[in-house]
């Protein structure tokens, strides 16, 4: 649900500032002689902004998991130390996959091979 809600931040955030742009512009007489080499330094701001609005709405969607993260596995020492101190595991799949997650995913497979089947031609 946040990243959904992050989204609609995000929209309303860029269709208000584009709103405002363009009713000054319309107003002061810009958009009719804007001159061409301010073209690019105009885009290159609204870039900016548009990115710095992407990047501070995903990292108010991405804090109740990595709070969650933290609280949950009390682990604080970094990647690096993830890195470097490698899982003690018997099989490849074992710290990803349990025999529930590949029952739920075979039965998943079988059931969108079933559904594309199924599907009318024509």
């Amino acid at each position: 649900m946040f990243g959904a809600f992050s989204q609609f931040i995000v929209l309303f955030g860029v269709s208000i500032g584009l709103d405002t742009t363009d009713r000054l512009g319309i107003a002061t007489g810009l958009l009719d002689r804007l001159p061409v080499p301010l073209v690019v330094p105009v885009i290159a701001a609204l870039v900016f902004a548009l990115g710095t609005l992407t990047f501070l709405v995903a990292a108010i969607a991405a804090a109740p998991a990595v709070y969650a993260f933290a609280a949950l596995t009390h682990y604080t020492h970094g990647l690096e130390v993830g890195r470097h101190t490698p899982l003690a595991v018997r099989r490849t799949w074992d710290p990803w996959f349990t025999r529930p997650m590949a029952l739920g995913a075979i039965v998943a497979l079988v059931a969108l091979i079933v559904g594309v089947l199924t599907l009318p031609t024509g």
